[in-house]
């Protein structure tokens, strides 16, 4: 009777404790619609190249540049461009709802093995993460981070399972999942070091023999350099680099960011604090310190177990990465998406632990947990509800925005002046590249290597590149990439090109203190020598944007 009744409550655990957060994370991402942002058009359109023959590049003929952030996200969407089944929207948002929902699987299955009350806990971590807007946001964008989540949380499962039974399967398992995580973001090669610690820990907590531990840690780097020695190879062979393009563009820690992390600088502080709010809105510090506070009083009861070392050991790398990783102009903590999970697991596993040494029943001690959580995380929820809805008003730069305003519009232009092989250098390339007929310089130099070298850092051979090489036929500018380009500090510009439209952006001249930023379309002269009639037809049409968004 008893046996029945625990597979009965077994059977709908899943159901409920999922299944529920899963709905709530659902109807999060329905409110932001059909947005994708930007950037993911660059993913799309190397798998399509790729797909096609093109091999790994922005556009079919051109050298390979690894533009893209995730080596694995591309090669997720090829078999739907083989198959003629993919569209930039319906698929990579269902891949990245499928891999959220096996994460709060996995999230669910882990905390059966750390916690004693996994139902309630998983139910409490899943729903905050199903209303925290930046988890939802990033993970329902059309980039990584949702295989970043996965991949993260089943390494974190995969140490819980080892730290039950190591053998060789969890050490093989572990290699391959950091390996995947530094394939899939290149911040993710941090987690390297991850398995190592945590290797090393069994000869504290397990009283492992040095030997037994060495054979273990040996199995796992040399896995690990195996798998991703090979990956490095195919970069260095393929696009002659060690690093991604990604990386000259964006920028990336360097060796005075890890001396401002080892010394806490105080802008470490500033990006801790801003972090740990992010995820509990006012109590975000007050979180950081309890956490600290309680596990040093449980390593002083000998309470502090290898379970509770694991968890905050990953979560402390991810931390350590989104500090070490360069601010993100996209907003909403896009570079934190992996800490949310892991921090609530940590907050809720540790907090049990305390919990339990009160003597309460377990009913009272349910009850406690509910009440605390409520007070400590209603102000974060009253948080997500306000950012969720000024994201949905303001959503960052939409793939299908760039797509009506860039590619089509200037297809169009192209087309009525009845040009050849025209080009454009723009900064947002995403939603251009999947869709525009022109050969398309992206300013932002994610997939240009002459311009991830040289824009700002070389200004000259920037504009070396851009006026001598490139001679793109149009070019777009608005906002702080008309500022960092500064066309019109080099003469050739005035020379060459005729505005189209242009104005002065009242943002950026009081962001940059009174200086005239001109932002605008331009075209080539010699583009349109002896085409005055179309030049005319174009510059009347430019007033009337809506005759140039018709697909």
């Amino acid at each position: 009777m008893t046996t029945l009744k625990f597979q009965k409550i077994k059977s709908i655990e899943v159901p409920l404790t999922v299944g529920v957060p899963f709905v709530i994370y659902l109807l999060h991402v329905l409110l932001f619609g059909n947005w994708i942002i930007d950037d993911a058009g660059i993913s799309f359109s190397y798998s399509r190249n790729f797909a096609q023959g093109f091999g790994l590049v922005s556009q079919p003929g051109l050298e390979p540049v690894e533009g893209y952030s995730s080596f694995t996200w591309v090669f997720l969407f090829v078999p739907f461009f083989w198959l003629n089944y993919f569209h930039p929207v319906f698929i990579p948002k269902t891949i990245s709802i499928l891999l959220v929902f096996l994460s709060f699987i996995t999230m669910h299955k882990t905390l059966r093995l750390i916690s004693s009350y996994p139902v309630h806990i998983s139910f409490i971590c899943l729903v905050l993460l199903s209303l925290n807007t930046s988890f939802v946001v990033w993970t329902s964008s059309g980039l990584e981070n949702p295989l970043y989540v996965f991949l993260t949380l089943l390494l974190l499962y995969q140490m819980i399972k080892a730290g039950l039974s190591l053998n060789l399967k969890t050490t093989l398992t572990l290699a391959i999942l950091t390996a995947l995580l530094a394939a899939t973001r290149p911040d993710g090669i941090l987690f390297f070091f991850v398995p190592i610690i945590f290797l090393l820990s069994n000869h504290i907590f397990e009283e492992e023999k040095f030997g037994k531990t060495l054979q273990n840690l040996g199995l796992y780097v040399l896995v690990f350099f195996i798998l991703f020695g090979s990956f490095l190879l195919f970069r260095i062979t393929y696009f002659n680099d060690l690093f991604p393009n990604t990386y000259y563009a964006k920028g990336g820690p360097s060796i005075n960011d890890l001396k401002d992390l080892l010394f806490l600088k105080p802008k470490i502080y500033g990006k801790v604090y801003a972090l740990f709010n992010s995820g509990i809105s006012v109590w975000g510090i007050l979180l950081l310190g309890f956490l600290a506070v309680i596990s040093f009083y449980l390593i002083t009861i000998k309470k502090f177990t290898k379970k509770h070392f694991s968890v905050l050991l990953i979560l402390f790398f991810s931390v350590m990465i989104y500090v070490l990783l360069p601010p993100d102009w996209m907003g909403e903590f896009r570079f934190a998406t992996i800490f949310y999970p892991l921090s609530y697991i940590c907050l809720f596993t540790v907090s049990e632990t305390l919990i339990q040494k009160i003597h309460w029943k377990n009913s009272r001690k349910i009850i406690l947990a509910f009440f605390l959580t409520i007070v400590f995380f209603g102000p974060g929820v009253l948080d997500f509800t306000k950012r969720t809805i000024e994201f949905r008003e303001n959503p960052t730069v939409s793939f299908q925005m760039v797509a009506r305003q860039y590619a089509y519009r200037f297809d169009n232009y192209a087309s009525i002046l009845n040009l050849k092989n025209a080009s454009i250098l723009l900064p947002d390339a995403g939603g251009t590249l999947f869709y525009s007929k022109l050969r398309v310089f992206d300013l932002a130099g994610l997939t240009d290597k002459k311009i991830a070298g040289t824009f700002v850092k070389k200004q000259k051979d920037f504009y070396d590149y851009v006026f001598e090489v490139a001679k793109p036929v149009f070019i777009h500018t608005h906002g702080v990439w008309a500022y960092r380009a500064n066309f019109y500090s080099d003469k050739r510009f005035n020379e060459d090109y005729l505005p189209l439209k242009e104005s002065i952006d009242p943002r950026m001249v009081k962001k940059y203190n009174g200086q005239k930023i001109y932002s605008g379309e331009y075209i080539r002269k010699d583009a349109v020598n002896g085409k005055a009639d179309l030049i005319q037809k174009l510059l009347s049409m430019v007033k009337d944007p809506k005759e140039l968004v018709k697909k």
